[in-house]
């Protein structure tokens, strides 16, 4: 059996390490596109200053096919040589599709750490809409990562505490699945390391990342949390051969179908359903509570209550019914039904209201 997967050439974390980006641009290309979010591009050029010979060009809201082929069709106007991808998820991921269809280089700069985007050789594409399309499979990773704590330590933390659920999912979502034996040993080997040390450096160092971030700079935490984040969990979710992701993710999509909750937050829902997937695990009390502990140190949400204040019967049912039919629950060695979904999270929200009390 036959195994492949593609890693960046370059991964540079650290402070300024944004500042780099006019020399790689010169060695890959001097004719530099920067696709980006608003904000993003504004902060990148606060930081680094306006490169020569580039054009900035937003990334169109969504990464959908519309954008990608409008921005192509820019980069060929401009005879692009060299992409560069800055901002969140969805900005990196319009980035790396035009970059891989048109076969440029590609660098990313993440300017938040609510995901693995920046690492990974695939795009999330969405229709215009914003409704899911389908999950792009590129033909490499990106050619050079640049992840800036000087940047990233004044980024929201609402989007911090996202990465930092997502990536928790990376350890709780692996330990959850039926792992088959194969010849690929090692290698399973490899992407459960990498999943548990997702879940070690966040135990570690996520509270104190969320504080240094608080107070708007860089610290050794920060600059730990960002590598489980992007690097570790990019490497968890390239290198492991098959599924990887259960409960939690099933959660989310069922949090989907609700206009309400819709746009809350990918990480943050994924964050809660971490603990409801222990809930369905049978995990014991001890266990739990302190999984709600690390995930409000993290300020992750910890009952639904946080998630919306005011959860109709009928909503609760439909994002119920919506978790239990979609493939990532059926990952799970067993069945799972909306009445023990239902139970998973009344167990949650009670044993968060224990430690909520702790607080007071």
């Amino acid at each position: 059996m036959s195994v492949e997967f593609h890693l960046p050439s370059h991964y540079i974390r650290g402070a300024n390490v944004a500042r780099q980006l006019v020399e790689y641009c010169q060695r890959l290309g001097p004719r530099t596109m920067v696709i980006g979010g608003h904000k993003a591009l504004q902060a990148l050029e606060e930081h680094i200053g306006v490169i020569e010979s580039t054009r900035y060009h937003w990334f169109g809201g969504e990464c959908s096919v519309t954008q990608i082929e409008r921005l192509k069709a820019h980069a060929r106007e401009q005879q692009a040589q060299v992409i560069v991808a800055v901002g969140g998820g969805k900005a990196m991921d319009t980035g790396k599709a035009v970059a891989d269809e048109l076969q440029l280089p590609i660098i990313t700069i993440p300017t938040i750490v609510a995901t693995c985007a920046a690492l990974t050789p695939l795009s999330v594409r969405y229709l215009d809409s914003g409704h899911f399309l389908d999950i792009y499979h590129l033909s490499k990773a990106p050619d050079v990562v640049l992840v800036d704590t000087t940047l990233l330590a004044h980024s929201p933390l609402r989007w911090l505490a996202a990465g930092l659920g997502d990536t928790l999912a990376k350890w709780y979502e692996y330990r959850s699945l039926k792992h088959s034996e194969t010849n690929l040993i090692g290698h399973q080997q490899l992407t459960a390391f990498n999943s548990r040390l997702c879940y070690d450096l966040i135990e570690r160092f996520g509270a104190k990342a969320c504080q240094a971030l608080e107070q708007g700079h860089s610290s050794e935490a920060l600059e730990q949390v960002c590598d489980a984040i992007i690097l570790n969990a990019g490497m968890t979710a390239t290198m492991a051969s098959g599924v990887h992701s259960s409960a939690a993710h099933a959660l989310y999509n069922g949090f989907t179908v609700d206009d309400e909750v819709r746009e809350f937050g990918h990480g943050l829902l994924v964050g809660y359903g971490n603990l409801v997937l222990l809930a369905l695990e049978g995990r014991s009390d001890e266990q739990l509570l302190d999984a709600i502990r690390l995930a409000q140190a993290c300020y992750v949400p910890i009952s639904l209550a946080q998630i919306k204040a005011n959860w109709q019967a009928e909503q609760l049912q439909a994002v119920f019914d919506m978790a239990v039919a979609t493939p990532d629950m059926h990952q799970l060695p067993f069945s799972v039904s909306c009445e023990q979904l239902a139970e998973a999270c009344q167990r949650v929200d009670a044993l968060s209201e224990c430690v909520a009390g702790e607080s007071r």
